[in-house]
Parts: structure tokens; sequence; C-alpha cells
């Protein structure tokens, strides 16, 4: 069957060939009754404008790209959301890609972009873009960058006040009453999360809770941070609260509560040894073994008991999961429940002091 052209969709809506042309290019100009007899005329007939061919006559593709670290992270895939909405009311193209924060693969694919005549870039930068400059500025292809923004940048750009979010962020955690505040960052290359570092400093100085603060890098890794972020909520003199540069800082194990027994049997004139309750659970996992057997929920989230003995050494105790598997008849998680075992005795290997 013969593919139908504009030739025919003017043909069947009695019209000229740039009345249909108007139409399917989104242009205001055209009457309501022609649009719609347009309209109907092309779907009719199974139409669909050949956007590689107007793109060749006009130089123009209708299409914008955007490149952004990944689609994990909730705040990058928000921005290509929003992009692809106003490109849609725009009756634009959107296409994205993910560059991983590598150097290289950035720069092969934004090349390659580049080759299908884009008609606009948006970055999200996880690479330096000063070596892209100039295939950018010979091609004319207009570039804005987003939030990872450095002072010094040929291009219009929407940025976000690192020093401030620190701050404001750090501010409102000691107004909150926490003194002893963890700060989780990923390292120096990462300038933007080190100026939302300088700003919570800032408010820790402030607040006269410098010396409290304790700063941690972990990689960009959740598992890495699971296992760091446990570890050091083990520990005896533990952070009141957790201040994450980051979304992936923030990610992993979710921390729901720590019970002080030895103060609660302080408060019921009851001595006892230092010994603390710590409730966590990774919901993606844990909510597996329920859905095995709802009943394991009495073993869910997970708890950690660390103690002091007599001697002043302390230690982490937990319930096997072998053990929980075995107790709730489940025979169908097994890799799961591993994954648990594994995860919480590399959470206490190093909690013994």
């Amino acid at each position: 069957m013969k593919e139908p052209t504009v030739h025919d969709v003017a043909l069947l809506a009695q019209v000229s060939i740039g009345t249909v042309s108007n139409v399917l290019n989104g242009r205001a100009s055209v009457r309501q009754e022609l649009v719609v007899r347009v309209t109907e005329a092309a779907a009719k007939l199974g139409y669909f404008r050949n956007s590689n061919a107007a793109g060749l006559r006009s130089n123009q593709t209708d299409m914008i790209a955007v490149a952004v670290p990944n689609i994990e992270n909730a705040f990058f895939a928000e921005i290509v959301t929003s992009i692809e909405h106003l490109g849609m009311a725009e009756r634009k193209g959107v296409m994205f890609l993910t560059t991983s924060e590598d150097q290289e693969r950035a720069q092969r694919q934004i090349h390659n972009l580049i080759s299908r005549r884009i008609d606009g870039l948006i970055i999200v930068a996880s690479f330096d873009v000063h070596p892209m400059i100039p295939d950018l500025e010979k091609y004319g292809v207009p570039v804005v960058l987003v939030d990872r923004v450095e002072a010094e940048n040929p291009f219009p750009s929407v940025a976000v006040d690192n020093f401030q979010a620190g701050y404001l962020g750090g501010r409102h955690l000691f107004e909150a009453g926490y003194s002893h505040v963890a700060f989780f960052g990923h390292g120096l290359h990462f300038w933007n999360l080190n100026q939302r570092h300088e700003g919570f400093l800032e408010a820790a100085r402030q607040a006269g809770r410098a010396a409290l603060c304790q700063s941690y890098e972990v990689r960009l890794d959740p598992e890495d941070i699971k296992t760091r972020a446990m570890k050091i909520l083990g520990r005896k003199k533990r952070p009141h609260a957790i201040f994450a540069s980051s979304n992936i800082a923030a990610k992993g194990i979710m921390f729901f509560s720590a019970i002080d027994q030895s103060q609660l049997a302080a408060g019921a004139g009851i001595p006892l040894r230092p010994s603390t309750l710590l409730i966590f659970g990774n919901p993606p996992l844990g909510t597996q073994f329920m859905t095995s057997n709802p009943y394991s929920g009495l073993d869910w989230p997970v708890r950690l008991l660390v103690i002091q003995d007599e001697k002043g050494d302390v230690y982490a105790v937990y319930t096997d999961f072998g053990w929980i598997a075995k107790r709730h008849g489940i025979t169908d998680r097994m890799e799961q429940f591993d994954t648990a075992n594994k995860v919480v005795a590399s959470i206490t290997s190093t909690v013994a002091k």
C-alpha cells in the first residue's frame, strides 16, 4: 500500500498544501475549522509528518537533547520530565542521555548528538565541559548548563546556591536541637558538594557546634553508604543527625529508631550497663520477606542490639536471617536472606570497640 503524502492530506481535507504544512507544524495562523479538517484527514489516511525530511529543508530538527548523570537521582529525573512536558507543549521532541559521571562517555555521546543536528542541548554537567566548548561553538548548538554550574562558563545557566543550601540545612538541624551532626560527602572532586560542605560548616561554627560535628567521605555506591552509615550509627558515641550532601548519600538503609535501653532503665531506677537497640532496614529488600510470609514482619525491620559487657567491650547482636527464614517457613527468598546477612555482618564487623 502506498504511503500517504501531504498532497493526499490536502486533497482529502480540500485545502492547500501550504495549509496542511502550517497545521502540521503547529503554526497558530490557521483557522480552527481548517485545523480540524487537516487533522482528521491526516488521521484517516494514517499520515505522519516526516520530521527528518522537514529538518533537512528547514535546517531544524525540533529536537532538544538533555544530558544528565543518571535518572536514578529523583532530581535529575524531575528535570528531564519537566523539560519533556515543556517540549510537548511547544511541539518539540526531547531526547535524553545519561553520562554516568564519566567524562569520556559524556563527550562521545554529546558529539553523536551534535552530528544528529539537534536544535539545543541542556547539560547537567557531571564532567568538565571546557574541552567541548570549541565544538559546541563551532556547530552553533545552543547550550544551557543546569545545576552543576561553575562560576566561569560561557553558557547561559540555571544553578543552585550550594553554599546557601548547606548553610540552611545545617542551621535547621542545629536549631532543631541536634548538636552532634555527621556530614556525608563524596570527595573533593565534586565542587558543588564541597560548597554544601562549606555552608554546613559555617552553620556549625555560628551555632558553636563545629567541634562536635564529623565529616565522612563515602563512595557513590549505595551498598558502601549502607555499611558506613550503620557502622557510624552503631558506635557508642553516634551522631544525633546526618546531613547527606546528595540524594545518593541519603540512599540505602533507612534508620527508623534508636532506643537507649540503659536510659530507660535509669528512669525506672534500675542500673543497667549501656545497651542500645537500633532499628533499621532496606524496604526493597526486607519487604520481600513479607511477600512470602506476612508474619515475617515480626522480624522486620532489623533489630541490632549494641551492648557493653562488664569489661567495657562493646558487642553487636542480631538474629541470624537463616533462623528467621526457618522460623517463618520461607524457602523462596534465600538469596535475599543471604544478602541481608552479608550486609548486617559487614555493618557489625567493626562495631566492637
